[in-house]
């Protein structure tokens, strides 16, 4: 089961989020502050995160710059949920490390699928393997894998 961590300060909108993702079969984590989330995060790594750009204590994007510095949360996909009042563009959010950007008030069925959607690419390239590449240059041997490679010389 995936851990969807929600970060914002709106209860209502929280709810709501909780009430469509959980029907997706999610586990939904909540923070109501950038410090509640960071709390989070040093206890357990989420599948993704939906940020609210703006949040009470620290802004959205510092928050999302500051998970992008974390070991544990740099590949974890994040959404940005924001009003159309924001302060914030797209591109600002994109640009602090951010994956996605849906505004307030949105489809609850997109919601879903962008999230499936990121959730599914994080997993694909988490568990791609990549290839072990050794070059001799003294014997003018390659190796990928332990599997040596027929070069011809020029």
């Amino acid at each position: 089961m995936h851990n969807i961590l929600i970060v914002d300060d709106d209860v209502q909108m929280l709810d709501m989020v909780e009430l469509v993702l959980k029907r997706e079969g999610f586990a939904i984590h909540r923070a109501y502050s950038a410090r509640e989330a960071l709390t989070y995060v040093n206890d357990m790594t989420p599948s993704l995160m939906l940020i609210d750009a703006l949040l009470p204590d620290i802004d959205g994007l510092a928050l999302c710059r500051k998970m992008r510095a974390l070991t544990q949360t740099a590949n974890t996909p994040i959404i940005f949920l924001t009003g159309f009042d924001a302060p914030f563009s797209v591109v600002d959010a994109l640009g602090a490390g951010g994956d996605d950007f849906i505004r307030k008030p949105f489809v609850p069925r997109e919601l879903a699928a962008r999230v499936r959607a990121h959730i599914r690419r994080a997993a694909y390239y988490s568990d791609a393997q990549m290839p072990v590449l050794r070059i001799l240059p003294e014997s003018f041997q390659v190796y990928i894998n332990d599997r040596e490679v027929m070069l011809t010389r020029v």
